[in-house]
């Protein structure tokens, strides 16, 4: 007997080695290849990044394909320097107010999602959400209920800071809806 078992859980552990002896470990998962993918917005909060800055968090899943069932996250952020930007993309899914944005997650809204892949200077790769569009909805919510519990591993921005750069690979200005303000980012 284990130091955390109890003659009242036994049974329980017995059963736990019994599957771990049985279940093959879960793969790493790597970024989806840039291109694009329907989805299914399957959940959206709205919160604050790590930087202070009022954001909304939203998760797609994808829906055909060979990545069907993956996760790709995004994060609308809120600053005074994207707002207008994320008024046009959250109105692109029916959020015209912040009673909306900070409501329930609207139920089978499916869209289509420009993918691409980001590196860390240490070489790490990531997928950002370059752009969506919706493409209407659909009666069913069956993935809405599996949201959070992705069996294929979700994909999401390694950390809230590439999602910060301002400048792209061909030193374009990239569109402040992926970025908080140089002034936030500096304030204390």
């Amino acid at each position: 007997m284990s130091k955390y078992e109890s003659k009242n859980d036994r049974a329980l552990w017995d059963e736990v080695r019994k599957l771990w002896d049985e279940t093959e470990a879960a793969p790493d998962y790597a970024p989806v290849p840039a291109g694009n993918y329907d989805v299914r917005l399957v959940k959206m909060h709205s919160g604050v990044s790590g930087h202070g800055t009022p954001c909304v968090n939203m998760e797609f899943r994808i829906l055909e394909g060979d990545y069907a069932g993956r996760s790709l996250r995004h994060t609308i952020y809120l600053s005074p320097k994207a707002l207008r930007y994320a008024k046009r993309d959250l109105a692109k899914l029916g959020m015209t107010s912040m009673e909306q944005v900070d409501g329930p997650t609207p139920k089978g809204l499916r869209c289509r999602v420009s993918v691409r892949r980001r590196n860390h200077d240490d070489g790490r790769s990531f997928n950002e959400i370059a752009a969506f569009e919706l493409l209407g909805t659909d009666a069913t919510d069956e993935d809405d209920k599996k949201a959070g519990s992705d069996e294929w591993g979700a994909i999401e921005a390694s950390n809230e800071d590439d999602l910060h750069d301002n400048v792209d690979s061909e030193g374009g200005m990239d569109d402040p809806l992926f970025m908080e303000s140089q002034e936030e980012e500096e304030s204390p």
